[in-house]
C-alpha cells in the first residue's frame, strides 16, 4: 500500500495525517521539534492558563464538531462566555463597542454619518470585470469607503494575519468575500441571499468560537496520541529527492541516519522554509522564490492584574487597534473572560499581540 510523508507536525500537519490514518494510508509526520502541535502552546503558571500561540478555535460547520468527537475532546469542549460578546476597536484613544446589530450600527460612534451613509450604497456598486488581480484595501475602499477600510478591515486584518490590506490579495486571502461579489454584485445581498439558501436547505450553522478545559494543545495532544507511532519527534530531514519514489533521508534524535522511500510527501512547514531542506541539484532553483515570502512576526505578552486594579468591565471578547491609532500593539484578548479557569480568584488575565 501507498505510504505518505509529510514534514511538520503544527495543526495542519497533524490533521493531514490523522485524515489519511482514518482512510487506511499509512503515513509517517516528521518533525523537528521535541513536541507536536507548531505555535499551539498552553502554559499554567501561578494559577493562569495561558495560549502562546492561538487562544481559540473556531468550529463552523458539523465536520469541525465530528472531528473533536472522532478525538474524544467533545466533553473537553467549552464555549467562549456569553457575557464576552461585546467586541472593542480602538478609536479617538479609546476602545468602543462594535455594533452587533444594524440598530447598533446607526447609533455608534465608532464610525462618522458620512461612513454609514457610503455603507448603504454597497448594493449599489457596480463589479469590476476581474482582469487584475485585487488588492483587499482597494476593495474594501471600492465598496465600502476609506473609513470602514481604517476602522473595520485594517483592525480585523491586523488581528488575525497581522498583515496589511494593501499587500493581501483578495481572491485568494479573501475567497469568500471575492465569491460574494462575483456571484451576488454585492456583499450585503449576497449575505443575505446566502443565509436564506443555506437555511431552507438546513445548512445553517451558528459558528462557534472555543476552547478546551485544559487549554488549545489539547487538540494536537490529542491527535498526536492517535497517530502514535507514525509521529517521529526531534526529527531533522536532510535530504528530499525523487526518482520512481520519494526519498527522505533524515536523522533521529539520537543521531542514528535513516533513508526512506515513500510514494508522497505533504509539505506542511511555512512556505519560507522550504527552500531550506535540499531537494536536490535540478529542483533547488524554483523553490528559492518562496524564501521572500514574507511572515510577520508576532509575539503573544500574557499579563496578569488584580481584578480591583482594572477599571474597565472587560465584558467582551477584546478589543483591536487600528493602524492610525497611536498604539504600538494589534490588539488584546480579554482571556479570563473568554472561558473560566484562566486566572486566580479575583484576578484577570489580558493577552496582547504585538
Amino acid at each position: 500500500m501507498k505510504e505518505v510523508a509529510i514534514i511538520g507536525a503544527g495543526i495542519t500537519g497533524l490533521t493531514a495525517a490523522w485524515k489519511l490514518q482514518q482512510q487506511g494510508i499509512p503515513v509517517r509526520i516528521f518533525e523537528k521539534r521535541n513536541q507536536p502541535g507548531g505555535s499551539i502552546r498552553t502554559i499554567e503558571e501561578n494559577g493562569y492558563l495561558v495560549e502562546e500561540g492561538p487562544n481559540t478555535l473556531q468550529l463552523s460547520s458539523h465536520e469541525h464538531e465530528e472531528f473533536l468527537k472522532d478525538l474524544g475532546l467533545e466533553n473537553e469542549l467549552i464555549d467562549t462566555s456569553p457575557t464576552a460578546k461585546n467586541r472593542f476597536l480602538v478609536r479617538y484613544g479609546a476602545p468602543l463597542a462594535a455594533p452587533l446589530s444594524p440598530l447598533q450600527f446607526l447609533k455608534t460612534p465608532l464610525f462618522s454619518k458620512k461612513a454609514k451613509c457610503r455603507l448603504l450604497l454597497e448594493p449599489f456598486i457596480f463589479r469590476p470585470n476581474y482582469k487584475t488581480e485585487e488588492t483587499l484595501a482597494n476593495f474594501v475602499q471600492r465598496r465600502l469607503g476609506h473609513e470602514m477600510l481604517d476602522y473595520a478591515i485594517n483592525p480585523f486584518v491586523g488581528g488575525i494575519y497581522a498583515g496589511d490590506p494593501e499587500k493581501l490579495s483578495l481572491q485568494y486571502g479573501f475567497p469568500k468575500l471575492y465569491r460574494l461579489e462575483k456571484n451576488y454584485r454585492s456583499l450585503i445581498l449576497g449575505t443575505l441571499k446566502l443565509q436564506r439558501q443555506k437555511k431552507r436547505e438546513g445548512t445553517l450553522y451558528k459558528t462557534r468560537s472555543v476552547s478546551f478545559k485544559s487549554g488549545l494543545q489539547a487538540l494536537p495532544v490529542a491527535i498526536a496520541r492517535d497517530l502514535g507511532e507514525q509521529l517521529i519527534l526531534n526529527a531533522h530531514i536532510h535530504q528530499i529527492t525523487k526518482s520512481n519514489k520519494w526519498r527522505i533521508s533524515w536523522s533521529d534524535k539520537e543521531g542514528n541516519n535513516h533513508d526512506d522511500l515513500f510514494d508522497a510527501v505533504i509539505s506542511a512547514i511555512p512556505a519560507n522554509s522550504l527552500p531550506l531542506i535540499d531537494f536536490g541539484i535540478t529542483s533547488q532553483h524554483l523553490l528559492s522564490p518562496l524564501s521572500e515570502i514574507y511572515h510577520p512576526p508576532v509575539t503573544s505578552i500574557a499579563m496578569g492584574f488584580r481584578k480591583e486594579d482594572i477599571p474597565h468591565d472587560l465584558d467582551g471578547f477584546g478589543m483591536l487597534v487600528p493602524s492610525k491609532e497611536p498604539f504600538h500593539i494589534l490588539g488584546t484578548l480579554f482571556s479570563s473572560s473568554l472561558f473560566p479557569n484562566r486566572a486566580p480568584k479575583d484576578h484577570i488575565l489580558l493577552t496582547t499581540f504585538i
